[in-house]
């Protein structure tokens, strides 16, 4: 712990606590989880999986710095000494999706679609990358995301389990109302069982409501009740939500592994199609500029390089500049000449608006 400064404390819960730290080296402000171990064998388990988070690497997942075993003085005399295993991570200052709908719900309003519909292809890619290196999650929740800016960022991957196999061993973990069945029932599991994490989350923004203020669990209720979820989509319906956004929270929320989308189903949905095309269209247009000598500032500001102009004698032969045509009584000005940042910036105003009539189908 001595490369870290603890500044204050940010939360706490179960057998963990986050502190807001600043890392000495370089003055980074960071979180710093620190998780109680009951023994040298816990603490080697959770050093031993807690290797795998610092190679996580992804734009919407929360960054790994540091991971290692840290002990401190009983609080008597003569008392065992506690062992914590610490996780330094990014620090993200807005706060959590559970805070996010808990703000939505105090102020009686829902949450627009198209952000849910921006948060769903976040995680989405989160869990699509994750999966892709065999990790499980298995905790995933609101409080889970974490809000920096407009990207969302998957956290806490305190009981994550790497794949071995197709299936992960029958251990159970994870929060009771957003656990898929194979998880309650303590079969064997894969990365769809996240999925259905990430459906019960996507169906608690677009309803305002929290699945723990229900009475059972849901992945309990929908084995002996196939009706439950038919609740679920007519809470969907009633708070307006698209048809096509329903279908796919359907896909998610299958009881059975086999008939649970992926992520990456997801991804390649007609939903996130559209998105997709319009990054490219971007991608390419940005390739375009670029080829132009346009290099981006910030945004979608594009800025043309600075044209090195001559040193021009002072004296310029009055004849030899009056090149152009005069009207009796007013002279017309001199055309002006077209400059490569006027020239760039009109090739960019056809192109966004080229982009803009193919998107509304013109």
């Amino acid at each position: 712990m001595d490369k870290y400064q603890i500044k204050s404390k940010l939360g706490s819960g179960g057998f963990a606590t986050v502190w807001l730290g600043v890392r000495k080296a370089d003055g980074k402000t960071v979180a710093i989880k620190k998780i109680a171990c009951e023994n040298f064998d816990d603490a080697n388990q959770a050093l031993s999986e807690g290797k795998m988070l610092l190679e996580l690497d992804h734009t919407h997942v929360i960054q790994y710095y540091d991971f290692f075993l840290h002990q401190e003085r009983g609080d008597t005399a003569g008392g065992r000494p506690k062992m914590y295993v610490v996780l330094v991570m990014q620090y993200a200052p807005d706060g959590d999706l559970f805070s996010r709908l808990e703000k939505a719900h105090k102020e009686q309003r829902h949450i627009p679609e198209d952000t849910i519909r921006k948060w769903l292809l976040q995680l989405c890619k989160a869990l699509d990358y994750i999966a892709g290196k065999r990790i499980i999650h298995r905790d995933v929740k609101l409080a889970n995301v974490l809000i920096d800016g407009d990207n969302l960022k998957l956290a806490d991957f305190g009981i994550a389990k790497v794949m071995h196999g197709k299936f992960a061993q029958t251990i159970v973990g994870g929060t009771p109302c957003y656990m898929a069945p194979e998880l309650l029932y303590k079969e064997k599991y894969d990365t769809k069982s996240d999925i259905w994490s990430l459906g019960c989350m996507i169906w608690e923004l677009s309803c305002r409501c929290l699945l723990s203020q229900n009475k059972g669990v849901l992945g309990a209720q929908v084995l002996k009740d196939p009706g439950r979820l038919r609740e679920m989509w007519s809470k969907m319906e009633q708070a307006n939500r698209s048809s096509e956004l329903i279908q796919l929270v359907k896909k998610m929320l299958q009881p059975e592994i086999a008939d649970r989308c992926t992520a990456r189903d997801i991804l390649e949905s007609s939903m996130f199609r559209h998105q997709k095309e319009r990054e490219q269209k971007v991608d390419s247009m940005t390739a375009g500029m670029q080829t132009l000598g346009l290099t981006r500032a910030a945004g979608d500001t594009y800025v043309a390089p600075r044209e090195e102009k001559p040193v021009q004698n002072q004296i310029v032969d009055r004849q030899v500049k009056r090149d152009f045509p005069a009207v009796e009584g007013n002279e017309v000005s001199p055309p002006l000449p077209s400059s490569p940042l006027s020239s760039s910036l009109l090739l960019l105003f056809l192109l966004l608006s080229h982009l803009l009539h193919q998107e509304r189908g013109v």
